[in-house]
């Protein structure tokens, strides 16, 4: 037989292992608990999203049978407008383009008339000028000998 004090303190540790092991079972049950009630809240959490989203995709898609081809229609119409923008856009710039072409060329063909004009007059002016040195000449020659005209 064992003496009583170890006995007592064999005793003693069985009870606090058994006291342990209770406290140890109540904490996993306690996080079990929690475990699951959080759980549920995540699922609730989903199903309400889950609940919104079908909600939604139900209005869109009663909306949508009517707004998609008024809104198909209004994107063609914006897309032709855009366009013909474009096109005008271009045709005016082409049409600009051969304003400026015209010009240049107008500017061109002025330019060289007034040249083709200035060399008329310039040889005008030569032309004149050597008749007038000719006749001067011969005024003079004339004028040089008046004794044998005289006689």
């Amino acid at each position: 037989m064992q003496p009583i004090s170890q006995q007592h303190h064999q005793q003693q540790a069985q009870n606090n292992n058994k006291k342990n092991d209770r406290n140890n079972n109540d904490d996993d049950d306690n996080d079990n608990d929690k475990h699951g009630h959080d759980d549920d809240s995540d699922d609730d959490d989903k199903e309400e999203n889950d609940r919104r989203q079908q909600q939604q995709q139900r209005q869109q898609q009663r909306r949508r049978p009517q707004q998609q081809p008024q809104q198909q229609q209004q994107r063609r119409q914006r897309q032709q407008q855009q366009q013909q923008r474009r096109h005008q856009q271009q045709r005016q710039q082409q049409q600009q383009q051969q304003q400026r072409q015209q010009q240049q060329q107008q500017q061109q063909q002025q330019q060289q008339q007034q040249n083709n004009n200035d060399d008329d007059d310039n040889n005008n002016d030569n032309n004149s000028n050597s008749n007038n040195n000719g006749n001067n000449n011969n005024t003079h020659c004339i004028l040089a000998f008046p004794s044998i005209w005289d006689d």
